[in-house]
């Protein structure tokens, strides 16, 4: 929202009272010098933290699980707090604290209709600052997840991304559950470091969530809107507050998981289906891959990191829905899970884009080996379907590389592209499968292979 100025309150009230001689003849009784509206009371929030210094330190910290690592408390640190609007604008707002030695906090904040976003920040000897978005849901009583440098990072992305995306809520566009995504210690490092721009960062997370949103509202069996806010909101909620009460190194990573874990699985946990989720991701982190060549090339890791992340579990998911569904045997879900936990741990522990591109063509063969079992199709005929749907496969590709430094129309055409390639590619695959198998067979089949196919886009 934006925020109105003295002068507008001041010229309202003012024909409040007016109305009041006019109406009532008692203008001194019913508007008196407190301001005609102005609260005596201004709305108060009171939040607990900490702030820490912490071994985010980059490209060389690679780790198969996710973990914010704060460490020492940063003792007598001023703690400030800025209300944060849905168009990106921030609002200085009464109070401060210091840290005690343990880096704890205790911070009341007053001002005018606080957002329920707040950013607060910290300033400590030195050059050392710090700063963490908390969603306060309406609450007067938070506790905020400890400051980092990765959470720093954060909140200088999320203010610009707001003031990018031009939605008209903190629920809508962008929110704090992608920015707390995408944004890991590669991106986190070279953002505090000054190598690349918030502002970039920002643009190329807002462009992605577009893309997500828009192949969303247009695939069958999709989430609605509504849904996916409220569980962005809730998964949000969830790290905000395991974070804050988590004592260990162990208990924190346990709670990025279970917050990336319910990132990847958005859509289907807002209602929607497992194909409809695939396609969502498959768009969005295309786009992230194209979009994020503006941002440093350890940020662009980073980003499209975990942007891979969502995809693959996407991807794994709707594979294994495909085969369970064609009754595949229990050893065969069993490896296809195996396969999925071993390319996300790949995926995060890679140093390089060709690590990723590896990881995704070591999937993509153990999907493609478990097919012959269960849709009852030899390899030659799967690679005959390849063949037949190579032309749009290559088509596909090479409209989402047009696709890059065009943010506005990123999203869009990552969308068009994806819809032409299931609509033209299914058809040729599910011919091929004909051949050896059933009709309805043949078209689960093409689905297996399409999705797995598309998922190679690096």
């Amino acid at each position: 929202m934006r925020y109105r100025s003295m002068t507008d309150v001041l010229a309202r009230s003012f024909r409040l009272c007016f109305g009041c001689v006019l109406v009532m003849g008692l203008a001194m009784t019913g508007c008196d010098s407190n301001g005609g509206g102005m609260s005596e009371n201004p709305e108060s929030k009171t939040i607990t933290g900490r702030v820490t210094t912490d071994g985010s330190s980059g490209s060389g910290t690679a780790s198969a699980t996710p973990s914010k690592t704060a460490r020492d408390g940063v003792e007598g640190a001023m703690v400030t707090a800025v209300s944060v609007g849905a168009d990106g604008m921030t609002r200085a707002l009464e109070g401060e604290a210091t840290t005690n030695a343990d880096g704890e906090f205790t911070i009341t904040v007053e001002g005018e209709n606080i957002s329920n976003v707040v950013r607060l920040n910290a300033q400590g000897e030195g050059d050392f600052s710090s700063s963490v978005i908390v969603m306060t849901g309406g609450q007067r009583q938070v506790q905020a997840q400890p400051m980092t440098a990765e959470t720093a990072a954060e909140a200088d992305v999320y203010v610009e991304a707001k003031a990018e995306d031009e939605a008209s809520s903190h629920e809508k566009g962008v929110t704090a559950a992608d920015v707390a995504m995408y944004v890991n210690a590669d991106a986190a490092a070279d953002l505090n470091a000054g190598a690349t721009q918030a502002s970039k960062v920002a643009a190329a997370i807002a462009s992605t969530v577009r893309a997500e949103t828009q192949m969303n509202a247009e695939a069958e069996g999709a989430a609605s809107a509504d849904a996916v806010a409220d569980t962005k909101a809730n998964l949000y909620a969830d790290l905000q507050s395991g974070l804050a009460t988590a004592s260990s190194t162990r208990s924190r990573a346990e709670v990025m998981t279970t917050f990336e874990d319910g990132m990847a699985n958005l859509y289907v946990e807002a209602g929607g289906t497992a194909e409809s989720q695939a396609r969502s991701r498959q768009a969005g982190t295309s786009v992230m891959i194209e979009v994020s060549g503006t941002v440093s090339s350890d940020a662009a890791l980073g980003l499209r990191k975990q942007a891979e992340l969502l995809r693959a579990e996407a991807t794994a998911r709707v594979e294994e829905a495909i085969f369970e569904a064609e009754g595949a045997s229990n050893s065969t879900i069993n490896a296809l899970v195996q396969a999925r936990q071993q390319l996300k741990t790949d995926l995060r522990t890679a140093a390089s884009i060709d690590a990723v591109a590896d990881a995704k063509t070591t999937y993509e063969a153990s999907v493609k080996s478990q097919m012959e079992s269960t849709f009852g199709v030899s390899a030659a005929t799967i690679a005959v379907a390849e063949t037949e749907i190579e032309g749009s496969l290559e088509a596909l590709f090479t409209a989402l590389a047009n696709i890059g430094g065009t943010l506005d129309g990123a999203a869009g055409a990552a969308v068009s592209a994806y819809n032409t390639f299931y609509s033209s590619a299914q058809a040729s695959a599910k011919t091929s499968f004909e051949a050896t198998t059933s009709a309805s067979t043949a078209e689960a089949a093409a689905k297996a292979l399409l999705y797995v196919s598309a998922h190679g886009h690096s």
